[in-house]
């Protein structure tokens, strides 16, 4: 969607230029992002008078509620256009995901045009859960992608088996993600390989935020190795 790509462009600039978006800046900044992440990412902010202009119904009834003020997390496809995004205010970790298309045509998978390039050199991909860890664990990875929830929809799984033989679950360390990891290696296909590391921590942006990049390494292992 021509629109959706434009307003992804202006939140971005938005987060880059704009001297009252510093607080933004600041606070990714606090999480471990860098400003090189910032441009690679294409990651935005909506200020309260960022006009939005043409857009979906959907969209506008949505906006409403989950977009001023909030920091924007664009989703792209295989191909690199607009196809949704996730929203999140400074002030708590709620998050919001506008589909503009159905989930069950496209993987949401956010950093996916970022990790693609790698994903094909190596036929393997790292999964976290939220864009955070992707932030984190990109930097050690470059062919991590994130899930928007510990759930892993029909299209990101169909993804995942066509473009990678290895998949490194590095899902968060609580029940749910334990049990997701697990169910996505119970159901991999013939010729497939999940991977779930154990490490010490909730999820592995911690690793990365408190300086256990080598933890991170090593909870990464199995990525070193180009898979036929």
């Amino acid at each position: 969607m021509a629109w959706l790509d434009d307003l992804l462009d202006t939140t971005h600039q938005a987060l880059v230029d704009r001297p009252e978006t510093s607080e933004p800046r600041e606070f990714l900044r606090g999480r471990g992002v860098t400003e090189a992440q910032i441009q690679q990412y294409r990651l935005g902010f909506a200020p309260a008078d960022l006009t939005i202009g043409t857009c979906t119904a959907e969209f506008w009834k949505w906006q409403r509620k989950y977009w001023s003020n909030r920091l924007v997390f664009p989703l792209y496809s295989t191909l690199g256009h607009a196809i949704g995004l996730q929203t999140r205010s400074l002030r708590d970790k709620q998050y919001h995901q506008f589909y503009a298309y159905d989930r069950g045509i496209y993987p949401y998978l956010f950093g996916l045009p970022v990790a693609l390039p790698e994903i094909w050199r190596t036929r393997q991909v790292v999964v976290v859960e939220g864009v955070f860890d992707c932030l984190a664990v990109g930097q050690v990875a470059p062919n991590a992608v994130a899930t928007l929830t510990a759930n892993i929809p029909r299209a990101c799984r169909t993804f995942l088996w066509r473009y990678a033989t290895r998949v490194t679950a590095l899902l968060d360390m609580d029940e749910t993600g334990r049990e997701k990891a697990a169910d996505l290696q119970r159901f991999a296909p013939p010729g497939r390989q999940v991977v779930i590391p154990v490490y010490e921590g909730h999820d592995p942006g911690d690793l990365a935020r408190f300086g256990r990049v080598a933890d991170l390494r090593r909870a990464l292992r199995y990525v070193q190795e180009v898979v036929p």
